[in-house]
């Protein structure tokens, strides 16, 4: 895996995480885990009202080591920026190691699946 330059070294087998504004990215108290996919870190997480909010990926449980925002070789640099427009929105956060950028995509909000109790009830009869 090819490592961004950055003023801090991100230690081997170090973990990522996603931090930010929205409760669901820990409202800056509490990260959440990202997953390693190729050079990438990412995480998809329901974002549930609409709004405007900032993140960060960071070494998990510390900003002592490196983090990534819009800055992307800069602890200190400012945070990335996303807008959810609908409630209930999945949202992909990523962060590609091989050049420091961070992004977040807005995917939508889950789609409803309908369901059969009919066919449910059918089984069990």
């Amino acid at each position: 895996m090819n490592i961004v330059s950055s003023d801090h070294a991100i230690p081997p087998g170090a973990v990522m995480e996603l931090i930010g504004s929205a409760p669901e990215t820990g409202a800056w108290l509490n990260g959440v885990a990202a997953s390693p996919v190729g050079d990438r870190w990412q995480r998809v997480l329901t974002v549930a009202t609409p709004g405007m909010y900032e993140f960060k990926f960071r070494v998990q449980g510390t900003w002592d080591v490196v983090s990534f925002g819009y800055d992307y070789n800069n602890t200190a640099g400012r945070n990335a920026a996303y807008t959810t427009t609908l409630p209930g929105s999945d949202v992909l956060f990523q962060l590609d190691l091989a050049t420091g950028r961070v992004r977040a995509v807005e995917l939508g909000p889950d789609p409803v699946r309908p369901t059969s109790w009919g066919q449910l009830k059918a089984r069990y009869r």
